[in-house]
């Protein structure tokens, strides 16, 4: 059991539960000299993808952060990262921010919670979330459940949709859908089964590059597509408006069930 977390982006790299001997979350053998690294658990702030004028997903993952608390106690893992964001230090939005990243990690949990606070005099809209990389042995034999009757937005398909099945399987193609509501999933692969619930996000992104847009990543092995899926909790559909003085709370609950 252990946890690997690096300043730069406050990213969780490296996380499993007891008795497991390989992390849950994905991570790239290829590291660049660009940040973020391609898996651990990204933050997402201000800015969800390319729905700005931001860089895509935004600048919080791509500051260093201040560690405020780190420790271990038996098989408790728990730590507290800041983020301070002053006017001057981004240009194109000139807004005073207090993130704050908590993480618990137990023998059969993994929480993180996300904070996002006001400390300037005018309210700001932002998107984004956390960018979790699930590790799954094969992406082509795990499953997900929960997301029957909410309706998508899909990346290559016009309009809204309801998704109507049980589970949601995965495939070669690529797959980038928003789901326009937050229920508890369940991600089932060839060597864990856990529940994913989250609050204060209103969304589910499910996303994988799939075999041929995934050649165009640097930063990935050629088959390595086949070894996440990102399943993150998100606020991307609509901004969300945090007023002076005000807090954002969100919270991703990741439980192992077998």
């Amino acid at each position: 059991m252990s946890l690997l977390i690096q300043p730069a982006g406050a990213q969780i790299l490296h996380a499993n539960f007891v008795g497991d001997f390989s992390s849950f979350l994905y991570l790239s053998p290829i590291a660049l000299d660009n940040l973020p690294r391609r898996g651990g658990v990204p933050i997402l702030f201000p800015q969800f993808a390319d729905r700005g004028a931001l860089p895509k997903h935004g600048f919080a993952r791509n500051r260093t952060w201040q560690c405020v608390s780190s420790s271990q106690s038996g098989q408790v893992f728990q730590g507290h990262y800041r983020l301070q964001i002053l006017p001057r230090d981004v240009k194109e939005w000139p807004h005073s921010a207090m993130l704050d990243l908590h993480y618990v990690l137990t023998a059969t949990e993994f929480i993180l919670n996300l904070n996002i606070q006001n400390c300037g005099e005018n309210a700001f809209l932002w998107t984004g979330g956390l960018h979790p990389y699930w590790h799954v042995a094969d992406l082509l034999q795990s499953r997900i459940f929960g997301l029957q009757n909410t309706f998508y937005n899909d990346r290559y398909l016009a309009g809204s949709h309801l998704d109507k099945n049980a589970e949601l399987t995965l495939s070669e193609n690529a797959l980038e859908r928003l789901y326009l509501g937050a229920p508890a999933l369940e991600l089932v692969t060839k060597e864990r089964r856990i529940r994913l619930e989250c609050e204060g996000f209103t969304e589910w992104m499910i996303w994988n590059p799939g075999a041929e847009d995934s050649l165009s990543f640097i930063d990935l092995p050629k088959t390595d597509w086949k070894r996440f899926v990102c399943i993150e909790p998100v606020i991307a559909n609509a901004s969300n408006e945090i007023k002076p003085g005000e807090m954002f709370e969100g919270a991703l609950r990741t439980t192992l069930l077998t």
